[in-house]
């Protein structure tokens, strides 16, 4: 996954978070990790598609970025964003 550039660094640590894909028994799944302390966060099924641009539209993946993003008192932020 190249969503890096929409990441933050790693709350715990301030490392460099990175978004994976995995196949699983059940399908595809993505998640994301810090290369430094390996904090992470759940992983959720999405569908495999070629095209990037819609592959980063799945609610799933924008769901996934929202909930790396987010940090405790950030009210501004918005899911999607």
């Amino acid at each position: 996954m190249d969503e890096e550039r929409r990441l933050k660094p790693c709350p715990f640590c301030g490392g460099r978070a990175v978004g994976h894909n995995e196949y699983g028994k059940y399908g595809l799944f993505a998640f994301v990790r810090c290369e430094t302390c390996g904090a992470n966060t759940k992983c959720v099924k999405v569908e495999y598609l070629k095209d990037f641009d819609e592959y980063m539209k799945q609610p799933a993946i924008q769901r996934l970025i929202y909930l790396w993003n987010r940090r405790d008192g950030d009210d501004t932020m918005e899911e999607g964003t």
